[in-house]
């Protein structure tokens, strides 16, 4: 709920959800990023297994020869800043993944990161 909080002081529109399944649902076409919460989840409903649900949601959107709307960019809200868990996340297609806890000036600053160059991790200039 820290996160949500964040989020809404610098001026996001939060929804908040409690399951993969309802995540998949909420997001649409306006979405431009999500963060998923990773850890202990019931079997199904990992970040992981969500992350790839919303990318395939929007791999198969075409209707009428139009092509698909990008998929929002997906961020990984994690306990721990694991290498192994990073490269998983990168991997499967997600931007990054954020260390917890999150400050109001990290947050600003990933924000910025994704809107600027679609992933986190990417040297100021």
């Amino acid at each position: 709920m820290v996160t949500k909080g964040l989020l809404a002081h610098l001026g996001c529109i939060v929804v908040a959800v409690s399951s993969g399944d309802e995540c998949v649902r909420a997001v649409s076409e306006e979405d431009r990023i999500v963060f998923l919460a990773t850890g202990a989840a019931s079997s199904g409903d990992s970040s992981d297994t969500t992350a790839a649900r919303i990318l395939d949601k929007f791999s198969k959107r075409g209707v009428g020869g139009r092509p698909s709307p990008p998929p929002p960019m997906i961020v990984a809200l994690a306990g721990s800043g694991d290498a192994a868990l990073r490269d998983r996340c990168v991997r499967m297609g997600m931007a990054g993944v954020v260390v917890k806890p999150v400050s109001v000036d990290m947050m600003r600053s990933v924000l910025s990161q994704l809107l600027d160059h679609g992933c986190i991790g990417v040297p100021p200039q």
